[in-house]
């Protein structure tokens, strides 16, 4: 399963290196970015090559993915501490009960019932 892992990964690499070395005069094009903000504030950008931009807008998806992972991760980690603590008073719990002794006064079974009419 390795092998054929790593021959798609190769697969893969040559095929992507194939695409940009025949778009490389596409991705080097540059373009201009523009904010406007209803006629209030309008902002332009110099001149980015295409590749710049998607490879940053790539590199800030990863980013906010990150983030949260790592905020799912600390919710995670809070509630299994919570869970654990409240499995060693648990655990605490039955094993006093465990030693508890037993009286023999309190319990009447049916043996008992019999036996005294």
């Amino acid at each position: 399963m390795r092998f054929v892992k790593f021959l798609l990964a190769v697969v893969f690499f040559v095929v992507t290196i194939a695409f940009f070395y025949q778009n490389a005069e596409v991705f080097n094009t540059g373009i201009e970015v523009k904010l406007d903000l209803y006629n209030l504030l309008v902002l332009y950008s110099k001149p980015l090559p295409l590749y710049l931009v998607i490879l940053s807008t790539f590199a800030f998806g990863c980013l906010l993915t990150m983030i949260y992972f790592l905020a799912d991760k600390i919710r995670s980690s809070s509630a299994l501490r919570e869970c654990k603590t409240r499995m060693a008073g648990l655990e605490q719990e039955v094993n006093s009960l465990r030693n508890m002794p037993l009286e023999s006064q309190g319990y009447v079974t049916a043996d008992d019932e019999v036996e005294e009419e």
